[in-house]
């Protein structure tokens, strides 16, 4: 157990990332503050979702970069496409059930873990970039259909 000087939260990990000073104002904040190591491939998840969910709403949520859709035609709530953050060990996307379901082999393949709706995928192992790209668009296609 670790316990962050600053904010006085309890945490597993030893100088675990986490944003105790202030929260991050938007998406492109929350990257900033990021390790560099890490902000290619949470650009790259960005640039996903704003390409196929041009009209998507960003926010922080949670302290998470968060992407929602909002349906004007029919005026229903909106309703969360993806979350992520990243940890001392994974990037984490947050979708959904279905979509972790249908993606399991491929999740088991490339070493990820997943959960409830949620991917872990391992920074010591090769970014699966092609396998993150799918995740997204098939989350996106759950909510909004869309035309790749």
């Amino acid at each position: 157990m670790w316990t962050c000087p600053h904010c006085k939260h309890y945490f597993k990990e030893v100088n675990q990332n986490h944003f105790c000073k202030t929260i991050p104002t938007n998406i492109e904040d929350y990257i900033n503050r990021t390790p560099e190591e890490y902000r290619t491939i949470l650009q790259y998840v960005c640039e996903i979702v704003r390409k196929y969910a041009p009209n998507s709403i960003e926010k922080i949520i949670r302290n998470m970069p968060t992407f929602c859709h909002y349906d004007e035609l029919q005026k229903q709530s909106e309703q969360i496409l993806i979350q992520f953050n990243i940890t001392k060990n994974y990037l984490e996307l947050h979708l959904c059930d279905e979509t972790v379901r249908y993606f399991e082999a491929r999740l088991i393949d490339n070493l990820c873990k997943y959960s409830r709706g949620i991917v872990q995928i391992p920074w010591n192992n090769p970014m699966p970039f092609k396998l993150i790209w799918y995740l997204i668009l098939f989350r996106i296609n759950e909510v909004i259909e869309i035309s790749i």
